[in-house]
């Protein structure tokens, strides 16, 4: 279950749905040395969202939407492996290569409009702001 509120100027919006997300995730590994090894995760993911949106203007329904969305990413994501012991791994990916498509449909429920979407994207980034850290137990 998702709910969202906005609040200000005389205005309120809400906004609630369900949805689930399935994802895929695999990992490939170079081994360069016994205590170092690099890798690249490969995931993919599917989402989908069904709700509504309501406007209100001065507590008065203005405006009351139906949206349905449905997202597919595909995604890449660089990392290390730094071994301690033979079990123990100190692991980190950073950055991210993605792209992603996105369709989307939205019902004006006061005039029947309805609004359509399509979206593709492809997002680079070896910043800071995909970083992850964790630790590694190798059986």
């Amino acid at each position: 279950m998702f709910y969202s509120k906005y609040e200000g100027n005389n205005r309120e919006y809400k906004r609630k749905g369900d949805g689930f997300t399935i994802g895929l995730t695999g990992k490939y590994y170079v081994n360069p040395t016994h205590k170092l090894s690099f890798f690249t995760e490969i995931a993919t993911s599917f989402y989908k969202f069904y709700g509504k949106k309501l406007y209100f203007n001065d507590n008065i329904l203005s405006s009351n939407y139906k949206e349905n969305s449905e997202d597919i990413v595909f995604s890449l994501r660089p990392g290390i492996n730094l071994f301690l012991s033979k079990k123990f791994a100190i692991s980190s990916t950073i950055g991210n290569i993605a792209y992603s498509t996105s369709k989307s449909k939205t019902e004006n429920l006061n005039n029947n409009e309805i609004l359509t979407s399509k979206k593709n994207g492809l997002r680079v980034s070896l910043s800071l702001d995909r970083f992850f850290f964790g630790i590694l137990y190798r059986i």
